[in-house]
């Protein structure tokens, strides 16, 4: 009879504890594979639905690789569209809720939003993270996972990291469809672009960094950043100070420079060369070396007319001459610059030597071939300032995370420190030209090959010059604004943002 009731009575609940648990456990996870089955075809819809509309962020973000100039930020219609989107991803991942629990389902992170994307796209389109490794939550994990991608050749995942990205970085935009971005969004603007432009064939050409409206953003970039600005007065310092004849009450100064530009360093070393003449006679010599005939005729033409209106009216005796070398560095001498045996020299590699290839670029290695030949010149000093940043010989996934952190601090300070927003533009605009060809170039059309400052003195050293110590009284005469510093270490004066060093600048013979 016992038996009989209990066959009748086939689902009466079994009072077992461990028999509950199990039921309990199986029933979770059977929901939990409804869930992830509908999420999947949730998420295929809305991609299948934006693909017809194409919505194409990879193109959308080409151009100059700044936030606040790419169309889909400018544009109110695709910036609306950008940002419901977003919005849609977001409301289709967390699933249909009431109006209670979507406020409350509003305060999830946009790194759970987008590891939830991540999950949902499956392996064949993103590599999905390993149980031990940590969450991407910062652009720059991003980033690395996106560069990391590239050098596996696996563009499709990279391309999938950078449209996460773009829309993790630019989706708070205000109702007006105006950008409201900041220095870390533009900063990754620029890297975006930069990645990009690596996975594109043919390979991205540097012509963009011999064009006037980089050289004009150069200009900017040392007059207004503090740590550039900052390297050239410590050169000219540094070069004033081995001109001065006390006992002949007299200023002789003869400065040979391979990248003279539009000549602005030397219109402050003559406006700091006036305030310190006292007097005295002052006979400046400056010979600008270039290896081209349009080089030649812009600073004839240019450069030259108004350093010696500024020498004039300073009470400055100016002697500017142009040598061009047609024949490359071997003819580089005493003689060929027009100097004599007796001139005491001063050479000024500023922001130069690391535009100038080297082993890993050509097998006659004219970086070292030219400070050998400089020293040949028995110069009194050697002034040198570079960017302190390992860009040269690194691997591709080391450059990008040196670009990550050297160029978020850089952009950073410019937008503290620089306040006019059309030369802020065109400082970055510049500078994401920089990132572009440091990150997307490899050989001879990687122009900007920096180094930092320690392999720079071995390179020195190599090529027999000495480091002088004048260079600590500098750190006196610089007074940094808020946020920036001036440390003398190993030699060399850092000009650093919040601790990080940006340039640097030193004094050779």
């Amino acid at each position: 009879m016992d038996a009989g009731l209990t066959a009748a009575v086939p689902h009466a609940p079994n009072t077992n504890p461990k028999y509950r648990t199990q039921v309990q456990h199986q029933e979770q996870e059977q929901e939990q594979e409804r869930q992830t089955l509908t999420q999947k075809r949730r998420f295929a819809q809305i991609e299948t639905h934006n693909n017809n509309n194409n919505v194409n962020n990879d193109e959308e973000l080409t151009g100059t690789g700044l936030g606040y100039s790419c169309s889909w930020v400018s544009n109110d219609n695709k910036t609306m569209m950008m940002h419901q989107r977003l919005m849609e991803m977001e409301n289709q991942l967390l699933g249909e809720r009431d109006d209670e629990e979507r406020d409350a389902a509003s305060t999830i992170t946009n790194s759970e939003v987008y590891r939830t994307m991540e999950r949902l796209m499956g392996p064949t389109q993103t590599p999905t993270p390993t149980q031990n490794q940590k969450p991407l939550t910062s652009s720059k994990q991003w980033l690395m996972e996106a560069a990391s991608a590239i050098s596996q050749g696996n563009l499709d995942a990279a391309s999938k990291f950078l449209q996460i990205l773009a829309l993790r970085s630019f989706s708070n935009l205000n109702w007006n469809g105006k950008n409201i971005t900041n220095s870390d969004q533009r900063f990754t603007a620029s890297m975006i672009s930069a990645l990009k432009s690596r996975m594109q064939l043919p390979p991205h050409l540097p012509q963009q960094l011999f064009s006037v409206e980089h050289a004009e953003s150069t200009r900017l970039l040392l007059h207004h950043c503090f740590c550039f600005n900052a390297a050239v007065t410590a050169a000219n310092i540094t070069i004033l100070q081995s001109a001065f004849n006390i006992q002949n009450q007299k200023v002789n100064l003869s400065v040979v420079d391979f990248n003279i530009g539009n000549g602005m360093q030397y219109v402050q070393l003559l406006q700091l060369l006036s305030v310190n003449v006292n007097g005295m006679i002052a006979v400046v010599k400056i010979t600008a070396v270039v290896f081209a005939e349009r080089s030649f005729n812009m600073l004839e033409t240019m450069v030259g007319p108004m350093l010696r209106q500024l020498a004039l009216a300073l009470g400055i005796v100016l002697l500017f001459n142009v040598v061009t070398l047609t024949s490359g560095i071997a003819e580089l001498t005493r003689e060929s610059l027009g100097c004599d045996a007796d001139e005491r020299l001063s050479v000024n590699f500023v922001f130069t030597l690391s535009k100038v290839p080297d082993e890993s670029v050509l097998v006659g290695n004219p970086r070292d071939e030219l400070l050998r030949r400089v020293k040949a010149l028995a110069p009194c000093v050697v002034t040198l300032a570079e960017q302190e940043m390992n860009a040269n010989t690194a691997p591709f996934t080391t450059r990008v995370a040196e670009s990550c952190s050297y160029y978020a601090a850089l952009f950073e300070s410019i937008e503290s420190y620089v306040f006019t927003d059309t030369v802020r533009v065109k400082i970055e605009t510049g500078l994401s030209r920089k990132i572009n060809n440091t990150i997307a170039c490899e050989g001879r059309n990687r122009v900007e090959r920096c180094e930092v400052f320690g392999k720079w003195r071995a390179r020195m050293s190599m090529a027999g010059y000495e480091l002088k110590t004048s260079t600590e009284s500098i750190c006196y005469q610089l007074a940094p604004p808020e946020g920036f510093s001036v440390k003398l270490d190993n030699g060399a004066v850092f000009f650093a943002w919040k601790g990080k060093a940006l340039t640097f600048a030193s004094a050779w013979h």
